[in-house]
This record gives structure tokens, sequence and C-alpha cells, in this order.
């Protein structure tokens, strides 16, 4: 068998987030309040990319539609028939139809699996979102759709789906999340590398979701908001070459609530992840089974 190996390659940087990164301090040095301001939007806005072939046509074959949330127009797509219902979250930047690879196997499994384009992501409307704006059309999912019988996350999606079920506001009693960042400081450390923003940045970043929110930022973390879950059925995949969150996120979480399931595979990292058939199997075992079987080792 061959040995895992995590691989220490950093991410590759956006063409976009390069620009940033390089302007940023510029106009930190010359500018400080504005850079803050600047650094603050940045956060809560998602880029967004250009969808794969092969995912664009499984996304042709969805039933598509539109609900709206908050004022504002989602893009939904679902695969399947029934009442038997599994909810897919995507991550920050992603999009609802990144789960394509899931549906085949739930579809013959008599599940619909239903997914999304969170708010400011893809072909939903909206240039900045947050977790608490996700959770908004999580609720109303399941109250077009019907109670999900699993939630399937992947990255921020995970924190979202720990949110919505911290604060009772869906009653699922399976979460599958898959790469999720779990320490909030490490999370705001990583995109103050991306933009080369300097501490200061983080400093009026925590103010102003206090501010805003009436939480702080450590509130809404992954590693804060598992400690008050219900209990549930919980699958906790990471890869172990994840250059962009690193294993040590999935861990953290697998600490913090023993009775979930660490499964680390050593597939394509941390997007490429969802495309791969074993990840997807296993997921799929789980959703499937009434109760879980698996040993917490890999």
């Amino acid at each position: 068998m061959k040995e895992n190996k995590i691989s220490t390659k950093k991410a590759k940087v956006p063409v976009a987030l390069r620009a940033i990164a390089w302007l940023f301090p510029k106009v930190e040095k010359i500018a400080p309040f504005l850079a803050k301001r600047w650094g603050v939007r940045l956060f809560f806005t998602p880029l967004r990319y250009p969808v794969p072939r092969k995912e664009q046509s499984m996304a042709d074959r969805a039933e598509q539609s539109t609900l709206v949330c908050n004022g504002r127009k989602i893009q939904v797509y679902s695969w399947g028939t029934g009442d038997r219902i599994i909810i897919g979250v995507h991550g920050w930047s992603g999009r609802g139809t990144q789960f394509y690879r899931f549906a085949p196997l739930l579809i013959e499994a008599g599940y619909r699996l239903v997914v999304f384009d969170g708010p400011a992501h893809h072909r939903s409307q909206g240039k900045q979102t947050s977790i608490l704006e996700f959770a908004d059309v999580l609720v109303a999912l399941e109250e077009t759709y019907g109670k999900a019988e699993a939630l399937l996350s992947h990255s921020f999606g995970g924190i979202v789906c720990l949110y919505v079920l911290r604060e009772r506001l869906l009653n699922t009693k399976k979460l599958i999340s898959i790469c999720t960042p779990s320490v909030g400081d490490e999370i705001v450390t990583d995109f103050l590398d991306k933009i080369n923003g300097s501490l200061k940045i983080a400093d009026y970043l925590y103010h102003h979701i206090k501010e805003k929110f009436g939480v702080s930022f450590a509130e809404t973390s992954a590693e804060h908001l598992i400690k008050d879950i219900p209990d549930i059925d919980y699958l906790i995949v990471h890869d172990i070459n994840d250059k962009e969150v690193p294993l040590r996120h999935g861990q953290v979480l697998s600490e913090a609530y023993p009775k979930a399931i660490l499964h680390t595979p050593s597939s394509m990292g941390h997007t490429r992840v969802l495309r791969d058939e074993a990840v997807v199997a296993r997921c799929t075992q789980f959703i499937t089974k009434e109760k879980t079987t698996f040993s917490t080792a890999n």
C-alpha cells in the first residue's frame, strides 16, 4: 500500500488575488483607514470562477429553479425525485454544482440532492455575504423541499452547517463536512497573507464583525460552534493534501467532537476532493446507513 504523504506545496493563488496582494499594502501605507474598510469588504466578497465542462454538463441536467431569500434571487439545482432530501452547501467562492459527482450515487440510493449557489456566489444575486445569509437560505430550502436527512458540506459550507445546527434552525441528524476550516484566527491570518495585509486589518475586521453581527468572530468559528451542536451522526472528511485548509483543521473538529468519524483521504486537494470517486462513495455510504459502522481509522 502506498504511504500517504502530506503535500507541502502552497495552493495556487488566483490572478485577482495576486493583483490585490500587490496593491493592498501600498494602499494600507498611504491611506490606512481606506485599507481597513477595503479589507473588510474583501473578507465578505467571494470570487467567481468559471465552471468546468463536466460540471456544467451535469448542471444542465439538473432541475433548476430560484427562490427569493432576503430580497435576493438564489439559484437552486436538484437531481433526483422524492422526499428523501440531501442538501449540499458549497464553500466560499464555490458553487452548488461542485457536488455534481455525488448526484448519481445518491439518486441510485433513492435520494434527491438539492444544492444552491450561495448569496453573492455564481448565479445567485449579491456581491457580499455571510454565514447568517447562507443559514437563511438553508432554512428556506427546507421549507421548500422538506426536511433534509443529511447535510453535505464543503469548506466554508461546513461552518454554515454547524451554525444552523447549533442554532437549532434545522433538525438534521447527519452531517458531512469536507475540508472545513475550523480555527478562526488561522482563517483570518490566511486571509491577511493572501492580501498582504497587516494585523491592524485583523483588529479592525474583528471590531467590525462584533459591531455588525453582535458576536465575536471566534464565536462563529467551527471549533467554537461544534461545542454546542446537538447529538448527530458526523463524518469529517479532510484531504491530507489540502493546500488551502491544512489537515489540522479537520483534526481540531474531530477532537472537539469525539463521536465523529475522521476520514483522511489522499486525493487531489481542497476542491478536487469533491470529484474523488472513493470520497463520493464513502460519503454516500455514510448517508445511506441507518447507523454508521465505520472505524475512526483512515
